[in-house]
């Protein structure tokens, strides 16, 4: 627990990622519903909230859920006060089940926030629109009778609905979608991989023209996510190949001398980060997809001096 305190210190003072007044609080009914994920458990044979759910996932996994709830409320709370001068805007969140189903997770703390505010948009649940999406298996809502395909019935849909949600009692959603995932003759693997891969090459290929990227938009975009200055500097004119989507930094803290595994390492530029933190004592690897990224970073880290470190990246 002091591990789990010590990041939401950091994340309320560094980043603003969740409230200040966020103390993690969690109840005996959501972690009965996480852990039922985590197991395959039935939850809804188990009539004491959890007595037969183990504590293997209590102590971390779980707190770890709740620190992803938390920001995501957070968010829309903020964007919530934002949207408030015309009361005419709605949000719509996109999260997994696990964050959202029953009222647990962001539901709970977004309806926390707006007991502190009188004018907020969302006051109460009534206010927000719980929306699941129930995969099933091919040929599961369309029956073949007599050669031709015939539409479950409403007791029929209801039953998938009470084996996966339980009752109208248990309140999971206001509404549910049931689709059929189709496996299509064109959605190969190796396709995807190929086209992915050929892609990325393309984008290898010209990373050498550094010149010619926007370094000041690169920096923008680099802040934004929270990389420090140091970094960003350090970078320097690699910051243009930058292609990541979040830093990874500051969810650890690498130190000198460790072997860090950068998967999907893109054109190097947080391996090169990493490899200044592990300093020549340590090692970074890069592993990609695309070849002519791999022989970029290589290249790159052989030119910053840093060749058998950072950017020793190998084909996957």
């Amino acid at each position: 627990m002091f591990l789990i305190k010590h990041i939401t210190t950091s994340l309320q003072l560094t980043t603003g990622f969740i409230s200040k007044e966020e103390n993690l609080n969690r109840t005996n009914e959501h972690y009965n519903y996480f852990e039922s994920l985590l197991t395959g458990r039935d939850m809804h044979l188990d009539p004491f909230l959890g007595q037969n759910a183990t504590d293997r996932f209590r102590e971390k996994m779980f707190p770890a859920q709740i620190i992803k709830d938390a920001s995501m409320a957070w968010c829309v709370k903020n964007l919530d006060e934002i949207l408030n001068a015309s009361r005419l805007d709605r949000m719509l969140l996109v999260c997994g089940v696990g964050h959202m189903l029953y009222s647990h997770g962001v539901p709970e703390r977004i309806l926390q926030y707006a007991n502190n505010k009188e004018l907020a948009i969302v006051q109460s649940k009534e206010d927000m629109l719980r929306i699941a999406c129930l995969p099933v298996s091919e040929k599961t809502l369309l029956l073949e009778d007599d050669g031709d395909d015939k539409l479950l019935s409403v007791e029929e849909i209801t039953a998938i609905l009470k084996d996966a949600y339980g009752g109208a009692e248990y309140d999971a959603a206001d509404i549910c979608f049931l689709y059929e995932e189709e496996r299509h003759e064109d959605d190969d693997d190796e396709l995807i991989r190929n086209e992915t891969q050929t892609t990325y090459d393309k984008v290898g290929h010209t990373a050498h023209l550094l010149e010619a990227g926007d370094l000041k938009k690169a920096h923008s975009i680099m802040r934004s996510l929270h990389y420090t200055q140091e970094e960003i500097d350090h970078v320097g004119l690699d910051a243009v190949n930058y292609q990541g989507v979040g830093c990874p930094h500051r969810h650890v803290d690498i130190e000198e001398g460790n072997v860090v595994l950068d998967l999907g390492s893109g054109l190097g530029v947080d391996s090169l980060i990493a490899a200044k933190a592990v300093g020549p004592t340590g090692r970074v690897v890069g592993i990609d997809i695309s070849g002519e990224c791999v022989q970029h970073a290589n290249r790159r880290a052989k030119e910053r001096g840093v060749d058998g470190t950072a950017g020793r990246g190998v084909q996957s």
